[in-house]
């Protein structure tokens, strides 16, 4: 898709597709995007949720679940250290965005599981008598070098997640021969749970959004629910 992309996007598009390539081989060490970054991935992208389970006290409103993306690298001994690199910039690049517009920054630190380095950015804690947290904190973005992938996670319990299951993962060729070009899987059990810790905004929406009364939201919020906890889950494969 990189090498057609003059075909398939606007004049305005590809140069905000140039200025995003600029500044991605910039954080890679002058590694060209296109030559070089795209050629070290592989195919077999592979974009991951799961329900964020939070401590008492900090929860924040409306709870996201955690998500991420695992990326095949071909040679990991040569691109791993890049890519760990970049990371570390392009967090502190976006604390200091943030910092510069009056906006909270993150804070930026190396942490380990399992052998795998995690480079990590959270918010300062909030202060402990708040009843809810700001959206921002269901996120701390979060990446390391599992096994011969990259993995870019909304969280570090997210990537602490694909470390224990990358035990029993296949290597990328197997995982690339064995299954279909693209599929999804969704599990109705932690849709379900995402959906019960966010009723009380969702109900409120319908309400706004809709006319309706409380009641009539809750009634058709909660017909949804119960027809998914009849259901295991839904998977598309092509």
């Amino acid at each position: 898709l990189w090498t057609q992309r003059d075909k398939l996007v606007s004049a305005k598009g590809l140069s905000e597709l140039s200025e995003f390539a600029g500044n991605v081989s910039n954080l890679l060490g002058q590694m060209d995007f296109g030559d070089d970054f795209l050629a070290q991935t592989g195919c077999d992208l592979q974009f991951l949720s799961n329900l964020q389970r939070f401590e008492p006290g900090k929860t924040p409103m409306p709870q996201f679940p955690a998500f991420g993306m695992i990326v095949p690298l071909t040679d990991v001994k040569q691109f791993g250290q890049r890519l760990e690199s970049a990371t570390m910039m392009a967090f502190s690049f976006i604390s200091m965005q943030a910092a510069q517009n009056d906006k909270n920054a993150l804070l930026v630190d190396v942490d380990s599981y399992k052998d795998c380095k995690l480079i990590c950015a959270k918010y300062p804690d909030a202060q402990a008598d708040a009843s809810h947290l700001p959206q921002r904190y269901n996120f701390s973005p979060t990446a390391a070098i599992v096994k011969d992938r990259f993995v870019l996670g909304s969280t570090p319990q997210f990537i602490k997640d694909v470390i224990d299951a990358a035990e029993i993962l296949p290597t990328t060729a197997q995982s690339s021969a064995a299954r279909a070009s693209s599929y999804m899987n969704v599990k109705a059990d932690e849709l379900t749970a995402i959906l019960k810790a966010n009723l009380e905004p969702l109900v409120a929406k319908k309400m706004l959004e809709e006319n309706k009364t409380k009641s009539q939201a809750e009634s058709e919020w909660n017909m949804l629910l119960k027809l998914l906890s009849s259901t295991e889950g839904l998977a598309i494969s092509i």
